[in-house]
């Protein structure tokens, strides 16, 4: 009995780190005053690294999570054109950390900002050119962000 209880939580903690399906899209970005209250964070990680994550109308746990999807980081890769575009080209992967939502998004819509979006289709003519890619996340830790960050307090505040 307690070798299957072994083997299924095995299964599920597998599935729970595979990669799902969905699609990305560019945004200017809200790097002061975002859904997060973030504000500033995504200057720690050179401004390039940071994505508006999306809810989910159906009622399983959705990437925003009430605002407890702030500061996650998800691998992202660019598997090609969403839809019919022949024209659309990408490959790349790059890890990103969630600073804002999108809530026109749905769960497995990621609202990467200009930069990150020209690094996975190679160049910022190409993500203008796709407007939207097909992809795969996951979740994972944050330590792909190797740069420093920095801590400021809020004015008005004690240190």
């Amino acid at each position: 009995m307690i070798s299957i209880l072994l083997v299924m939580m095995t299964l599920l903690s597998i599935h729970e780190n595979a990669a799902s399906s969905g699609k990305a899209t560019m945004y200017g970005g809200n790097l002061y005053g975002n859904a997060c209250g973030m504000s500033g964070t995504a200057e720690a990680f050179d401004n390039w690294k940071y994505v508006a994550i999306g809810t989910n109308t159906t009622n399983i746990p959705d990437n925003f999570d009430s605002g407890y999807g702030c500061g996650k980081c998800y691998k992202i890769t660019c598997i090609g054109a969403y839809g019919n575009n022949p024209g659309c080209s990408c490959g790349g992967t790059i890890t990103v950390q969630a600073i804002d939502q999108c809530p026109e998004c749905d769960n497995d819509h990621f609202d990467l900002n200009d930069d990150a979006l020209a690094y996975l289709t190679g160049s910022s003519s190409m993500a203008g050119l796709c407007g939207i890619v097909e992809i795969e996340y996951e979740r994972v830790d944050c330590s792909a962000i190797t740069t420093n960050f920095k801590v400021t307090n809020k004015e008005g505040g004690t240190s």
